[in-house]
């Protein structure tokens, strides 16, 4: 039986490895520099492989998980566009 605060848990790193993968796109647009954008690349699929893995975990503990919040995602969409000036 898994308890409680591992599913806590599990949710708030999916949640987090989501929003990870939603500042990664944000940012991917605005890259020029070809190798930088090979790293954000890698670290997407990273994140991406992170989120399937806590998803299917979620999935074993009959849980759905949750979404990042959304003052969570404006605050970090807005931090990201100031400090890439867009």
């Amino acid at each position: 039986m898994i308890e409680d605060d591992t599913i806590k848990l599990l949710r708030e790193c999916n949640a987090g490895v989501k929003m990870g993968i939603t500042s990664l796109d944000d940012v991917m647009d605005h890259v020029r520099d070809q190798n930088l954008k090979n790293l954000l690349i890698q670290s997407k699929e990273t994140h991406s492989r992170l989120g399937s893995e806590t998803h299917q975990y979620l999935m074993r503990c009959q849980d759905d998980g949750k979404e990042p919040g959304t003052m969570a995602k404006m605050m970090s969409w807005m931090k990201t566009n100031m400090k890439l000036g867009g």
